[in-house]
């Protein structure tokens, strides 16, 4: 049944229709009205886009910003257990709220490394800066970043660093 009176198409307007098309209609105004419609689609995208930049974070801006926050949280948690060593990957998924296969997904895409071979590096770092301090031993320097044996202390930092701890401390 067609809706032709004037009482119909004003009902369909106030609906929300776009267009209104009465039986029997006309192939070229029924392809001219989808165009303008198309059209009137486009001019409100690109008004809508040159209103918004600048102005609403996209979604890579926001994720990239919650990844340097978790990033921040990776390290003051890691400086803040730098010295367990018993430090693993699952200590850190486990504190994080994720799953072990997740977390190191995710870790890996926040830092670019594994988180151990990001735990190594860090103990490396750490262990660098402590070394220039005289009156700690070497032995003290291991342990305070999480070694337990001191022999395979100095073996990581001579593959880390290309010398052994004293060497390094010595310059």
């Amino acid at each position: 049944m067609a809706l032709n009176k004037e009482s119909d198409l004003l009902k369909g307007i106030k609906t929300g229709a776009e267009a209104y098309i009465q039986k029997p209609f006309s192939t070229a105004v029924l392809i001219t009205t989808i165009c303008k419609m198309i059209e009137q689609r486009d001019r409100l995208k690109q008004a809508y886009a040159k209103e918004v930049v600048g102005k609403v974070p996209t979604p890579a801006i926001l994720a990239e910003e919650t990844d340097n926050q978790l990033r921040k949280q990776l390290d003051a948690w890691m400086q803040a257990h730098i010295d367990d060593p018993k430090l693993t990957i699952d200590a850190f998924a486990e504190h994080f709220g994720y799953g072990r296969s997740s977390f190191f997904k995710k870790f890996k895409q926040i830092t670019g490394m594994t988180p151990n071979d990001y735990i190594r590096e860090q103990r490396m770092s750490v262990a660098a800066e402590l070394l220039k301090d005289p009156r700690l031993t070497v032995a003290e320097v291991a342990y305070k970043v999480g070694f337990e044996d001191q022999y395979y202390f100095s073996k990581a930092f001579k593959q880390h660093f290309g010398m052994p701890p004293t060497k390094y401390r010595n310059g």
